[in-house]
């Protein structure tokens, strides 16, 4: 259970600069005047922005978000599978959905970034 629970804390936590890289570039590919703004000159130019935007960070936040919910499925089925009939049906669903769309994203994140 340990490490289940910091597995899902690292990828929390690695999660929160993906989304803000994912944000910020994409509304620098909306309007390129915002660029600097935005990036306070970090990713400098537009071209730089729709890179970062479209081919680095859509499949590592693909992979990372799927796992983040592969592990934070299994940390909530561990915690209460045992406080009633219902809720345990209920996690072991979620859990199973989990496993599955989450297998699918990765797997596809993947693809696209190594055979496509």
């Amino acid at each position: 259970m340990t490490l289940v629970a910091l597995l899902t804390a690292v990828t929390g936590v690695l999660l929160a600069p993906l989304a803000f890289l994912a944000v910020f570039s994409g509304y620098c590919m909306r309007s390129p005047w915002l660029t600097g703004i935005l990036t306070m000159g970090l990713l400098g130019d537009y071209n730089l922005c729709s890179v970062v935007h479209n081919d680095i960070v859509p499949e590592v936040l693909a992979a990372l978000g799927a796992l983040h919910v592969i592990l934070s499925s299994e940390s909530l089925y561990r915690k209460y599978r045992g406080a009633s009939v219902t809720l345990g049906i209920l996690l072991e669903i979620y859990r199973m959905a989990a496993y599955i769309v989450g297998a699918l994203a990765i797997a596809l994140a993947i693809t696209y970034t190594f055979i496509l």
